[in-house]
């Protein structure tokens, strides 16, 4: 199943890739490299929820493998906001990445480290009104704990954990 579904959107992605080298030639309109950016993005979050699906599976099979790196939260904290960014300006929100330049470097899987800040930003998104202003933070609390954080003007969620 990885094949079938991993082949085709990495094609879209290399020949977005080859496109915005320009490799054969000049795109043209500015517009066509916009849509492009934007087909390429997509094509690469497409890629990693697909990879997170079979995240899923493995943890449900007891056989998920964690490849731990040394990873920069700040640095992942720009790639998940630049990511996010389309989304948020399109919905009239205001998306920061506000992770501590001085945040410590981890030893983490960095695929499952993204997961979680994307998820919530993504909610955040999708129910912040328009206006409105969403935050991703790190920082080190008093006892030197890594803390990270988003927050968001959105509508909140009651105990039960609904919006």
């Amino acid at each position: 199943m990885s094949h079938e579904l991993r082949s085709p959107l990495n094609a879209i992605i290399g020949f977005t890739e080859a496109m915005q080298r320009e490799i054969f030639g000049p795109l043209g309109s500015e517009k066509y490299r916009d849509y492009l950016e934007s087909i390429h993005q997509s094509g690469k979050h497409l890629n990693e929820l697909i990879a997170e699906l079979l995240d899923v599976s493995a943890i449900e099979a007891g056989r998920l493998a964690i490849h731990e790196e040394r990873v920069d939260p700040r640095a992942i904290g720009e790639k998940i906001t630049r990511m996010m960014e389309p989304r948020a300006r399109e919905g009239g929100v205001a998306l920061s990445n506000e992770i501590a330049k001085d945040c410590p470097h981890l030893l983490a899987d960095q695929r499952q480290m993204r997961q979680i800040p994307v998820n919530l930003l993504s909610n955040a998104v999708k129910f912040t009104p328009d206006g409105g202003k969403i935050a991703l933070a790190a920082r080190r609390d008093d006892a030197g704990d890594l803390l990270i954080t988003v927050a968001d003007t959105g509508i909140g969620m009651d105990e039960q954990g609904a919006g």
